[in-house]
């Protein structure tokens, strides 16, 4: 943008009309939105998953445990 923005005063060109600037303002707010935007519901959603297959995991090796101990 700074470059669009030199690029136009070296010709003494305005800048608040240009179409080519304001193409790329839109853009930075747009990612700016993206980036700032509340993503603790997928925190929540990754935990959840994370503690699915631990408890998963912790389940089948407590009945690996328990067969084994029945066959001695």
């Amino acid at each position: 943008m700074q470059e669009r923005i030199n690029f136009l005063n070296e010709r003494n060109q305005d800048t608040y009309g240009d179409p080519t600037l304001l193409e790329s303002y839109e853009l930075h707010a747009r990612i700016q939105e993206c980036l700032f935007q509340d993503h603790t519901d997928q925190y929540i959603l990754i935990a959840g998953i994370v503690a699915g297959i631990s408890l998963l995991v912790y389940v089948r090796w407590r009945m690996i445990k328990r067969a084994e101990s029945k066959k001695f």
